[in-house]
């Protein structure tokens, strides 16, 4: 799936959770989803404009002081179907951004429930796994070849290796984040 239309489904998402100005999306943007997803701010009210047009969501703005007041868009039936279906879609895990995918699905798995947001993370969870094994076997073999590294002059095999260790120790980070939120759902009143 492109960035943009992630964009959209995460403001789409945010719509899902309550009555929202562009600015309210913005500072949600800000101070929650921009740790993970980066979405510049004038994607916003484009996707707000094509939202309403296609039915996604509507809007509410009233007049103040002879001036405009902030419209307060609101998310529709069609909308809320739209994400929730979004949701539930399997990872892909042959996208390169799966992993950001997967933190997006989390954050706004309260609109589809626990169930499904833990199954997308236990796929997740086995996927890592795996992952980790190969490269483990890589390292394995690097580690093999390190006297003959050295023998022969390779100056790209301290590169390799930091590279590698850098997908390993990223893919345990996973794997922990995984099991940690697995178990978060497991016992939805726990707190971080």
């Amino acid at each position: 799936m492109a960035k943009d239309n992630v964009s959209r489904y995460i403001i789409l998402g945010l719509l899902a959770n309550k009555p929202m100005s562009g600015y309210d999306i913005k500072n949600w943007i800000l101070n929650g989803v921009g740790h993970f997803w980066c979405i510049s701010y004038g994607q916003i009210y484009p996707a707000l404009r094509s939202f309403v047009d296609d039915g996604l969501a509507n809007f509410t703005a009233g007049i103040k002081n002879e001036r405009p007041e902030k419209k307060v868009y609101t998310i529709t039936d069609k909308g809320r179907s739209i994400i929730e279906k979004w949701l539930r879609e399997p990872i892909d895990f042959q996208s390169d951004r799966y992993a950001k995918l997967l933190t997006v699905k989390v954050y706004f798995g309260a609109i589809v429930g626990k169930e499904v947001t833990a199954k997308h993370v236990a796929e997740a969870l086995d996927h890592e796994n795996k992952k980790l094994q190969n490269l483990l076997k890589v390292h394995k073999e690097m580690t093999v070849y390190r006297k003959q590294a050295i023998e022969i002059g390779d100056s790209s095999y301290t590169y390799r290796m930091c590279t590698l260790n850098e997908g390993i120790i990223m893919v345990k980070a996973q794997i922990e984040w995984y099991k940690n939120t697995i178990e978060l759902l497991k016992n939805e009143e726990s707190v971080i």
